[in-house]
């Protein structure tokens, strides 16, 4: 097996099966270990974050909301709008935690693989800076790629209330142009009478129809024979 392959294997037992017989000593290599203190860590500080600032500001920014929205609104409810701008606010203020968990994570998995591969080409030091190089290039990459899909999740929870906005928006619109028409002929549709109540006023017509045939021959015998 080459150095790429036997890397390949080093960083499945580590990474993925917690398995640090290559590494006994060296706690920095049990990565599943460091990845969920790091996950333990970026938790706690979602919560100090959440936690500093309800004690420091307690209902001083319900009060500048409510102020900005002024109007009359029920007692003891916050109003919608009021609402999704403390979500808003709150929102922006820890925004940029995911983000920095995301370097810290991407900075810890890059010092790995280089280790990694440094140990498995340690006999080819002529091939080792290629190798680094080309490491850091594909962790770049799936970095680059692991940012832009957390920062997309982050911008979407920003304006999630104002997307649902625009599409119960694009809704409406859609339903009054099928209404309306694109030619002003959506109101003669609607008015037409679908195939199914045709069919039934038909046969209502019929079965009136004779009635009234069949009243008229109960009459005409009842004078025969009176």
């Amino acid at each position: 097996m080459g150095i790429i392959g036997l890397s390949k294997d080093s960083l499945r037992k580590i990474m993925l099966r917690a398995e640090f017989d290559e590494y006994p000593d060296d706690e920095n290599m049990h990565c599943t270990s460091r990845l969920t203190e790091m996950l333990g860590n970026f938790t706690q500080k979602l919560q100090k974050s959440a936690e500093d600032n309800s004690t420091e500001n307690f209902l001083f920014e319900e009060i500048r909301v409510l102020e900005e929205i002024k109007g009359i609104w029920l007692p003891n409810f916050l109003p919608r709008q009021g609402f999704l701008t403390m979500l808003q606010r709150k929102l922006n203020k820890i925004s940029h935690l995911p983000l920095d968990f995301m370097g810290e994570v991407w900075d810890y998995i890059e010092k790995v693989v280089n280790a990694v591969l440094m140990c498995h080409s340690d006999g080819y030091p002529q091939l080792q800076s290629s190798i680094r190089r080309a490491a850091n290039n594909l962790v770049e990459k799936m970095k680059r790629k692991a940012f832009d899909r957390v920062t997309e999740m982050v911008e979407m929870e920003k304006v999630t209330d104002y997307t649902y906005n625009l599409v119960n928006q694009e809704i409406e619109k859609e339903i009054v142009n099928h209404m309306v028409g694109g030619q002003g002929n959506g109101i003669e549709r609607m008015l037409e009478e679908c195939p199914s109540i045709a069919i039934k006023r038909e046969k209502l017509n019929k079965s009136i129809k004779l009635l009234k045939e069949s009243k008229e021959v109960v009459a005409e015998i009842m004078d025969r024979n009176f």
